[in-house]
């Protein structure tokens, strides 16, 4: 109505008085104010937006699990490049170039990720490249699916919000939410991951010195190398959604980004270079527990076993 008030009084007539009286009104109706009873200029109320409401969990989880598991198709063969080379020089001396159960000089078949990617693919073809893929898939579904979607719940029961943002709680408030859902997720996806790094780690082509071996036998066998898993996952998914937590709070607080795929994309680049560097020792413990069977094929009685074998037959960049 107000903005047809103003076609119409534009066409109004009388005085010349009246018709700067009038227009000069109109102008303050139509620019959003309002005159109060004594002539001063009043600011209209402005009404809140609704406020977003939140996803169902089981919403959640299909949007995460989907969109990990897509990232898993392209993802997949560095997985399998990686899980090759934690596993091509177990437990072989670092100076001597022998294995610990053997004296015979080994040979790595692979001297970095691009040459293990190259002959993967030249000696066994797409199906060696992507080795493992569809309990990859099931794994990121399962285990993504219910570390993304638990985030946000865990995040509101320990009191994380824009209130704290910027405070040291804030940080580590996400970081054990993330450690909680990661310890979650971890466990739920740990059968299936045992599933792709035995199935991953398997060539005709090369023939990788690994430790492990033998079968899988009951309980325990499909139990194999949980125990890692969920350090692993904790360590990752804390260091994860915290630090995304934090960076893009920092980012959007500087003002230079507003809320937008700019600001996702430099907390991600972030949040990836940290969960990579502090994730990997335990990735490769959790790989090799994996890979050993059960029985009198055991070479680690655990995750620190694991650790301390290797950097003793390895050095750090075993585990590195």
């Amino acid at each position: 109505m107000t903005t047809r008030r103003c076609k119409e009084g534009e066409q109004s007539q009388g005085g010349p008085v009246l018709i700067l009286v009038q227009r000069q009104k109109q102008r303050r109706e139509c620019s959003g104010f309002r005159m109060s009873a004594v002539g001063t200029e009043v600011a209209p109320r402005q009404e809140s937006l609704p406020t977003k409401e939140p996803r169902h969990p089981v919403v959640d989880f299909l949007l995460a699990g989907s969109a990990t598991s897509c990232a898993s198709v392209l993802s997949n063969p560095m997985d399998v490049v990686k899980t090759r080379m934690q596993l091509q020089s177990e437990l072989v001396l670092r100076k001597a170039g022998q294995s610990q159960q053997t004296t015979q000089v080994y040979r790595a078949p692979y001297k970095n990720a691009l040459h293990a990617f190259y002959k993967i693919c030249r000696d066994e073809g797409v199906r060696g490249i992507q080795a493992g893929l569809l309990p990859g898939l099931m794994y990121q579904i399962l285990m993504n699916g219910t570390r993304l979607s638990l985030f946000a719940p865990v995040q509101k029961a320990l009191g994380v919000d824009a209130e704290n943002k910027g405070k040291i709680g804030f940080f580590f408030r996400n970081l054990a939410a993330g450690a909680a859902c990661g310890a979650a997720g971890a466990l739920i996806g740990s059968p299936v991951f045992l599933v792709k790094a035995r199935l991953q780690s398997q060539s005709k082509a090369h023939s990788l010195r690994t430790a492990g071996g033998g079968e899988f036998r009951g309980l325990r066998g499909l139990t194999r190398g949980t125990s890692a898993s969920v350090m692993r996952v904790m360590v990752g998914s804390a260091t994860q959604l915290s630090v995304y937590s934090s960076c893009k709070a920092a980012v959007l607080g500087t003002g230079l980004f507003e809320d937008n795929v700019y600001a996702y994309l430099s907390s991600s680049l972030a949040a990836g270079l940290v969960v990579t560097t502090t994730m990997n020792p335990l990735d490769v413990v959790s790989t090799r527990l994996y890979a050993q069977g059960t029985g009198v094929a055991e070479r680690y009685t655990g995750p620190l076993d694991c650790a301390v074998k290797t950097v003793s037959a390895e050095g750090f960049r075993g585990v590195s």
